[in-house]
């Protein structure tokens, strides 16, 4: 493990459209600052190692102790293949670019399942009724749901011994179950599309501008809409079926985020993370997204108690990432 001396780090988060990179300062009270932040667009570089290069020939470099990146896709020895982006990165080879012995690579999904525990009031943003942020380790698991350009969900568990552990699978894949006669005819809409309809088909920004088309098409609309910046935008202009499609949205994140909740015991809470979730606060608190995620028969109860918030740190998956890092003591 890391001794407790003051350590300095790369941190990174590459989704499926941005790169963000910034220097992680772990001081020796085992507090963290996350510092010079940096977005870049990924579909500007070949690789990652392109992207980290720009971000350091930009920033005020220092000694590096630990590199941890956060990658939208599976990892496997030390390896990654994005999902939503062509790139790949090899822990190793990142290693030997830095000059430093410490890489961890760890999908974002794992990356914001470690910042679970440690996100304070003001870096959540209850929703839909929910009793607010549990506050101690020992209240439970936390499920992370991630609603970007793609969808994942990872589990943050603490033992009786105060050991974490963050578990993360493929669940955007997962098949997508209508829970009612528009969620139905809109699965019969992206079925003819994509043949089998995964909750990603839907729970994403994508999946945003998939719904809003599948009700233009049931309603007989002309698509207005081109991507999901601009469903969100004419929803606030009233656009009638933009309007249906963001409450529509809400309504099936919060019947997936239920089904997470009892598949994981996560009665420590389920957090929203991803670019889209923060944008419709106030829709996810009109009271869909509660409703169904509690609709789950004679469970109701057991729902009712578990809380639900979007996730409002702007750096939640590189503090995870830098976190993951330090606690995992070994080069991945």
């Amino acid at each position: 493990m890391i001794d407790r001396q003051e350590k300095s780090g790369l941190v990174g988060d590459i989704g499926g459209t941005n790169a963000r990179f910034a220097f992680a300062h772990v001081l020796s009270d085992g507090t963290m600052r996350i510092e010079q932040v940096v977005s870049l667009a990924a579909r500007d570089y070949p690789g990652p190692e392109q992207a980290i290069a720009a971000f350091l020939s930009a920033s005020v470099t220092r000694h590096l102790d630990f590199a941890g990146i956060a990658c939208a896709g599976p990892i496997a020895q030390g390896k990654v293949s994005f999902t939503n982006l062509d790139w790949k990165a090899d822990a190793q080879q990142l290693g030997r670019m830095l000059g430093i012995d410490r890489v961890r690579l760890l999908n974002d999904l794992e990356a914001h399942g470690w910042a679970a525990p440690v996100l304070l009031g003001p870096d959540l943003a209850g929703i839909g009724g929910a009793r607010g942020k549990t506050t101690t380790l020992d209240a439970g698991p936390i499920a992370v749901f991630g609603v970007g350009t793609g969808t994942n969900v990872s589990l943050h568990l603490t033992d009786d011994h105060g050991h974490e552990q963050v578990i993360v699978g493929e669940g955007g894949h997962i098949g997508f179950a209508p829970h009612d006669e528009i969620d139905l005819a809109i699965w019969q809409q992206l079925a003819r599309r994509f043949g089998r309809v995964s909750i990603e088909r839907l729970a994403s920004g994508p999946g945003l501008l998939n719904i809003y088309e599948a009700l233009c098409a049931l309603d007989g609309s002309m698509v207005e809409c081109d991507s999901p910046p601009a469903v969100v935008t004419a929803a606030q202009k009233a656009n009638r079926i933009a309007v249906q499609a963001i409450e529509r949205f809400c309504l099936i994140l919060g019947t997936i985020a239920g089904d997470f909740a009892l598949a994981f015991g996560a009665r420590g809470g389920v957090y929203i993370s991803g670019g889209i979730a923060p944008l419709l606060i106030d829709a996810l608190n009109m009271g869909g997204f509660r409703q169904r995620f509690e609709s789950k028969g004679r469970f109701e109860a057991y729902m009712a108690a578990i809380p639900t918030c979007v996730i409002v740190h702007p750096s939640s998956a590189l503090l995870g990432a830098a976190r993951a890092a330090i606690k995992a003591g070994d080069v991945y």
